[in-house]
């Protein structure tokens, strides 16, 4: 797998550049490790250097999803394979293939082992191992194959610097204020302090959660492996330099940091959708919310992994009540509980808002010209779409073809 394949009608020492990028198989990283692929590939006009290709790789559960039909415009191969004209599809199967999550140890890795062999399998010669974020099996085979490995953190700089030192020196400290949401940490190289309310959940999980404790873990491994690898492993943050300048100079400090961001393709591109919303009434909703006034609807998404229960759909809808704003309820239906769509179903009588059963409404609303906003658990933030100007920011290009002369 790690050996070079050639250019078919160039140099002779020309290398046919091929990047693997490997993707946690929720919609929230699938997306934008899909525009990363697309635009790697689209780098061969850009640096002169050659064709590239890339390959997008998720389990093959999601696979299975992503493409139930030929009529998503993507060629089908066979069941496992597909194609859609700029980068090709090839999942990995962990052995189980049903979309749950192992439940012990045992079984954690016999998954992470037959996931690892199904990814080193796939037969087509690659030069890069991109993976987003954790990702056990995509490091097992960079390292068993002496493959260059990159990682995509999809989330901004700021998030990458607070795992890092959580992880270098600061575990201690953050772990011993767990119960103590207000209490400050300070950084090296971030402008301000942070809360232990602002760290990821399972970082300052006080109630022994197993999931949390696993998570932690593979985390603390792909950052042993970056340890490990030096500056042979490049991290591509999905940020910009304008936007977080101080925080990626002083990660820089401490790996080999590339800002490629934001990674949210163009409005021409299909995105990919996990989960069926067939039915959901969007012209409705979109009529709704472009009859509201400019920046004075509360957005709430809920994502792709957790589903809620009714008693924690009643305390959102309390707060909605509370907050006296109109609002954009975002909650998808595939195991949603019939007394929370009950519940959902009142939210709207009672109060001022919409909800939609559909996948997260923001590809649409950032077409819009209003804002949104959402509010977390942490209080309320502002929601913006990153700027489309910044989608072709040259210093976003530079570092993707870096990437590619590595």
């Amino acid at each position: 797998m790690a050996e070079a394949e050639r250019l078919p009608h160039g140099r002779e020492d020309g290398v046919r550049r091929h990047f693997l990028i490997v993707a946690y198989g929720i919609q929230s990283h699938i997306n934008p490790c899909r525009v990363l692929a697309r635009r790697l590939v689209q780098l061969h006009d850009e640096d002169g250097s050659g064709p590239v290709l890339a390959t997008l790789s998720v389990p093959l559960f999601t696979q299975r999803r992503m493409f139930p039909s030929s009529g998503s415009g993507v060629k089908l191969e066979d069941e496992e394979e597909a194609a859609d004209g700029t980068i090709s599809y090839a999942p990995y199967s962990d052995g189980v293939d049903d979309g749950t999550r192992a439940m012990d140890a045992d079984e954690r890795a016999g998954r992470r082992r037959a996931s690892s062999e199904s990814l080193a399998a796939r037969g087509r010669p690659v030069t890069c191992v991109v993976c987003s974020l954790i990702l056990p099996c995509a490091l097992d085979v960079a390292r068993e194959h002496a493959i260059p490995m990159a990682v995509f953190w999809i989330q901004p700089a700021t998030v990458l610097a607070a795992y890092y030192h959580y992880f270098h020196g600061y575990c201690e400290l953050i772990a011993s204020h767990a119960a103590d949401p207000a209490f400050e940490v300070t950084l090296p190289g971030l402008c301000r302090p942070l809360r232990i309310r602002d760290f990821a959940s399972f970082l300052v999980d006080t109630t022994g959660s197993v999931m949390g404790k696993v998570v932690n873990e593979a985390f603390r491994e792909l950052f042993e492996f970056m340890d490990e690898q030096g500056p042979s492993t490049q991290v591509l943050v999905n940020t910009f330099e304008e936007l977080e300048p101080a925080a990626l100079a002083a990660m820089r400090l401490h790996l080999d940091v590339l800002a490629v961001g934001p990674m949210v393709g163009s409005s021409a591109e299909a995105r990919i959708h996990l989960f069926d919303h067939a039915g959901a009434d969007e012209k409705r909703y979109m009529e709704w919310l472009g009859a509201q006034p400019e920046t004075s609807v509360v957005y709430i998404s809920f994502g792709s992994v957790w589903t809620y229960s009714k008693q924690q759909m009643e305390e959102i809808a309390h707060g909605l009540r509370q907050c006296g704003r109109p609002y954009l309820l975002v909650v998808r239906k595939d195991g949603r509980q019939e007394d929370v769509s009950r519940c959902l179903d009142d939210i709207v009588r009672r109060g001022r808002g919409w909800w939609w059963s559909g996948a997260t409404s923001q590809r649409s609303c950032r077409t819009r010209p209003w804002d949104a906003s959402s509010r977390t658990a942490g209080g309320t933030r502002r929601w913006r779409p990153w700027p489309w100007a910044c989608r072709s920011s040259p210093s976003r290009a530079c570092s993707i073809s870096r990437l590619t002369r590595s």
